[in-house]
């Protein structure tokens, strides 16, 4: 964790705390955007101990398919 993590993450909980949302929707997360990880786990833990329980949303973008037997010419 680095010493912006350690101010953002505290920031970022007492926001979800004061504004108390009804969803949270992350961009590719778990799934991609692994450097967020420090901020968004314990984000999403809150969350998940929340008594208004907010629902949790990924966001995928771009959905990767592979073209079997397919070759590149």
């Amino acid at each position: 964790m680095t010493n912006g993590d350690k101010i953002v993450v505290p920031n970022l909980l007492n926001l979800f705390e004061e504004t108390k949302p009804s969803m949270i929707l992350t961009e590719l997360f778990p799934f991609g955007r692994r450097q967020f990880r420090f901020e968004l786990i314990p984000l999403l833990d809150r969350a998940q101990e929340a008594k208004w329980k907010p629902k949790i949303i990924a966001s995928m973008r771009d959905i990767l398919v592979t073209n079997l037997g397919k070759t590149e010419t």
